[in-house]
């Protein structure tokens, strides 16, 4: 059975110098790889993009619970609707959590850094007031266990997207 894709959280972020990022084994447990996305350069912000980072914790934050519960994807839908966008894939331009919504664009495993990890908690902060007044129960779960990376990576930490079979 397939779990689906996963948000990896890394806090405490510390650089590491004199490793090659080509032989992983030389590395120390807990290091993380930045990669970035050529569309979308600024989701690394705050970190350096190639570089390896030592992280003291990290998290895992699932998105689907089954192959039978897909309603990640209608709480997308859901989240774009209530800050006035159309869906998903017609959202266009900047909007509350537009980085969260294309970042199913970027490439696999591209690091969303601190700083685009704070512009996105702020969008889960500016926004829970209107969540919670849509009084529809599963959202407002799904609201909160997605916020949770993007709170943990504020300031010094990383979040990634993985997918799993």
């Amino acid at each position: 059975m397939s779990v689906g894709p996963y948000f990896a959280v890394m806090s405490n972020l510390k650089k590491l110098e004199g490793y090659d990022p080509i032989y992983t084994w030389t590395w120390p447990r807990n290091t993380l790889a930045i990669t970035g996305d050529d569309k979308y350069p600024e989701y690394a912000e705050g970190l350096e993009i190639g570089a390896l980072y030592h992280y003291e914790e990290e998290e895992y934050y699932f998105l689907l619970n089954s192959e039978q519960d897909m309603y990640f994807f209608e709480w997308r839908e859901k989240l774009v609707q209530m800050v006035g966008q159309k869906s998903v894939d017609e959202a266009d331009g900047q909007y509350p959590f537009c980085e969260l919504i294309r970042h199913r664009e970027c490439a696999d495993c591209t690091t969303i850094g601190p700083l685009m990890s704070e512009r996105i908690a702020s969008d889960f902060d500016a926004w829970e007031y209107v969540a919670r007044s849509t009084g529809d129960a599963r959202f407002l779960e799904y609201y909160e266990h997605i916020r949770r990376p993007f709170e943990l990576a504020r300031g010094n930490g990383a979040v990634s997207l993985y997918a799993m079979a």
